[in-house]
């Protein structure tokens, strides 16, 4: 599904005047009770810079749940009729709402994290350096490879896609990706991601253990879709 050339203009804004002039449809002031999940797949439906890092547990449920909107909500039409606001206070509203989880506005992405125990893995400093390739997948791998041997290595890799029935989903696999990730932390190379290909957030999935740790990665997409894969323990 298109974007208006209103809603397009508000994501120019997020990437090149800052976060202070990035805005967003005023509806999504009523997403703020959303689960994390709902909430960043509307992020991305609209194009909006996003990231989450969500808990096992929290993840699953938002499978059963149900969807909390519909990709229709967010026609052209309805897009035009609506004012902006600052993305500073679609980020504010959502705070208010939980306390399990914070979204936090970074350089433009919108960024959501369990306020307790978050992965350290994400803000580490691997040797990283030059990323590039087809396809967020392939270049994600990248950025989790120091997890997990077989990632970043010839052949294909196994992964999940689950998308609404009937939906034509761009997955992001014809996309050039090239970052220098010199001295960046994981959450800075994927919040870089996020930037350059608006449309596709990324979804880091953690285990419920006191010491959480990464248990798959991906990226979601406009009209719902996500896709993911594993880290180490393909049953998570």
């Amino acid at each position: 599904m298109a974007l208006g050339t209103k809603a397009l203009a508000l994501v120019l804004a997020a990437l090149t005047a800052g976060a202070e002039a990035a805005g967003a449809p005023a509806s999504l002031i009523a997403m703020r009770a959303a689960d994390p999940k709902t909430f960043v797949e509307v992020l991305a439906h609209l194009g909006v810079p996003a990231g989450l890092e969500i808990r096992q547990a929290d993840y699953r449920r938002s499978y059963t749940t149900g969807q909390g909107w519909h990709p229709d909500d967010w026609t052209r039409e309805k897009l035009a009729r609506q004012p902006s606001v600052p993305l500073d206070d679609v980020v504010s509203a959502f705070n208010r709402r939980r306390g399990d989880y914070r979204a936090t506005l970074m350089q433009g992405v919108v960024v959501i994290r369990p306020t307790r125990k978050p992965a350290a893995y994400l803000d580490s400093k691997p040797a990283f350096g030059r990323m590039e390739g087809q396809g967020l997948d392939r270049v994600a791998e990248k950025i989790f490879a120091p997890l997990d041997s077989l990632l970043d290595q010839p052949g294909a890799r196994v992964g999940s896609r689950l998308s609404a029935v009937g939906a034509e989903v761009d997955f992001g696999d014809a996309l050039q990706i090239a970052i220098d990730a010199r001295g960046l932390s994981p959450l800075d190379a994927l919040n870089r991601m996020a930037a350059a290909a608006p449309g596709h957030a990324w979804i880091v999935v953690t285990t419920d253990d006191a010491t959480p740790r990464i248990g798959r990665f991906g990226f979601v997409h406009r009209h719902g879709a996500t896709t993911t894969m594993s880290v180490g323990t393909p049953s998570l």
